[in-house]
């Protein structure tokens, strides 16, 4: 099953939004949450490069685990944050089909046109 622990907090309002990063929550809820029969955890950031709060929730994830002596557990970060989960899976972690679109806009369509 999946878990949130998230790194940061988002409140304001939707014209200011004010982001509060959380990452010593984000740690507490992780090892609260993980189980011995967990064998990765993915790490969904913003996207963004090594100054970003989602790194540095990498970063205390991996020192926690290591802590903790989970050391089975794979950690691992997902390319271009929660836009790229989006783009790759469903919310609920499917993979999405590889053709998406429609009209010129599908793969399938465009390979068929040219022949």
């Amino acid at each position: 099953g999946a878990v949130s622990c998230p790194a940061a907090v988002v409140g304001g309002t939707i014209a200011t939004p004010a982001v509060t990063n959380d990452v010593d929550g984000a740690v507490r809820a992780l090892i609260h949450e993980v189980s011995p029969a967990c064998s990765t955890v993915v790490v969904i950031g913003d996207g963004g490069g090594d100054g970003s709060y989602s790194r540095q929730a990498l970063h205390e994830f991996h020192l926690a685990l290591q802590n903790e002596r989970a050391t089975a557990i794979s950690l691992v970060e997902m390319r271009d944050g929660a836009p790229g989960w989006l783009h790759r899976y469903t919310p609920g972690g499917k993979p999405r089909p590889r053709y998406v679109g429609y009209g010129k806009d599908n793969e399938e369509t465009m390979f068929t046109a040219s022949n």
